[in-house]
């Protein structure tokens, strides 16, 4: 994570996109019926232990990485 997924820092990064990904946002959002509060609260719980494993986060994402990337939001880390 880059910055904290918040609806104030999601709405900073929708305006410094470029006016073309903005329409192209907005026009996902219609078609797959997300808002902005959807993006800027994913939600969250603990990852079940299985065979020993688990105990850990679990983030669903409110669209696609990709967007959060678009909106520098998340960032891939390379090993």
């Amino acid at each position: 994570m880059v910055q904290d997924i918040n609806l104030v820092n999601v709405k900073k990064a929708v305006e410094n996109l470029p006016p073309a990904m903005q329409n192209n946002l907005r026009t996902g959002m219609r078609k797959h019926n997300f808002t902005l509060d959807d993006i800027a609260n994913p939600q969250q719980g603990k990852v079940a232990e299985v065979f020993g494993a688990g105990g850990g986060t679990q983030i669903q994402l409110g669209t696609v990485v990709d967007w959060y990337e678009k909106l520098g939001l998340l960032k891939e880390v390379a090993k």
